[in-house]
């Protein structure tokens, strides 16, 4: 009797969709689950708190893009996206949508949303995991997915720590503090305007006088839109309103905030926090089960004021196919963890 091998993939976003579409070559079947209802289309989704803000792909996380998915970057630029200087700056939904459907495209891969992984299931030794227990939250069942590897890409939330934790191993998280907080607001782009994007950074005293790190970013989104991101760091909180939002951007970049003066502001603000930045590392690996290993946030949390996710998990994807290239699936947990602990 031939036994499946199976992936299964916890998180739909672009880090769990990336690693599927690496690891898809490799395997009989992948199984991508996300707790969230995945929109058609590329809109923010509930679960996700960045969704509003801009990321910016890197030359090399759009060249390790290309490799998985020929093509997207053309793509996202004709959905409004922008590519500057061999990267590109795009709205995350966006990303995420074009990632969703070149994945659940491909051959023995399976998208599924609302469907919450709640824990791990492991061998009577707990020596390897043999797939994960997962709860329908619209029937309200539970039930059980065997895979030969599961893949955390569930983001800096990630459950699993907590679920080995409860069978005696350590998973040691390594916190920076950054008390960072982002906010986003859009404003319409003059039809004749060439500006490009800005990025920004600038040194502002907080109320005790101590100096924070200030940023400021604008991207053109959408056409007719400037997608426009404020940040602080270490207790700097750009304000909300849209008054206080202008006199931040005034002082973190004087042009910015005349140009914000005199442009309309579309919808509300949207905000995002960071209280630190995370790389979680197994002290002992050989008391981690195989068939288990985590990737982009849920591994390792990085400043986001460099908007350097997406790149960060496309060049985890692109070594996740290199070492399927040279073990077998069953054994790619261990591999990982060999070359990244």
């Amino acid at each position: 009797m031939t036994t499946c091998v199976r992936v299964v993939v916890v998180g739909a976003g672009p880090a769990g969709l990336l690693a599927a579409g690496a690891l898809a070559a490799y395997a009989d079947e992948v199984v991508v689950l996300d707790r969230d209802r995945l929109p058609r289309e590329p809109v923010p989704r509930e679960g996700v708190a960045q969704d509003r803000h801009w990321n910016r792909v890197s030359r090399r996380g759009v060249a390790a893009i290309e490799g998985l998915f020929p093509g997207f970057t053309a793509e996202a630029v004709a959905a409004g996206g922008r590519s500057e200087q061999g990267g590109l700056a795009v709205r995350r939904p966006l990303a995420e949508a074009l990632m969703r459907r070149r994945v659940a495209a491909l051959p023995h891969v399976r998208v599924k949303g609302r469907i919450s992984a709640i824990d791990l299931l492991l061998d009577d030794h707990e020596r390897r995991v043999r797939g994960v227990v997962v709860a329908d939250l619209d029937r309200g069942s539970t039930s059980h997915l065997a895979a030969a590897l599961v893949v955390d890409a569930s983001g800096q939330r990630t459950r699993v720590p907590a679920w080995l934790g409860r069978r005696g191993m350590d998973v040691v998280e390594e916190r920076v503090r950054l008390n960072a907080t982002f906010v986003t607001r859009e404003f319409l782009r003059a039809v004749t305007s060439t500006c490009d994007p800005l990025v920004t950074r600038h040194v502002l005293p907080d109320r005790q006088g101590r100096s924070s790190w200030g940023s400021a970013a604008v991207v053109m989104a959408m056409g007719d839109r400037w997608l426009v991101t404020l940040g602080g760091t270490h207790g700097l909180r750009p304000p909300t309103d849209l008054a206080g939002f202008i006199s931040y951007a005034t002082d973190v970049c004087e042009p910015l905030g005349r140009l914000l003066r005199c442009r309309p502001a579309v919808g509300e603000a949207a905000v995002h926090r960071q209280p630190a930045m995370i790389t979680r590392r197994i002290d002992r690996p050989t008391d981690f089960p195989a068939g288990l290993l985590l990737t982009g946030d849920a591994w390792r949390t990085l400043d986001p004021l460099e908007g350097s996710g997406l790149s960060t998990a496309a060049d985890a994807a692109v070594a996740l196919a290199d070492e399927a290239r040279r073990v077998p699936i069953e054994h790619l947990g261990r591999a990982w963890l060999d070359q990244h602990a």
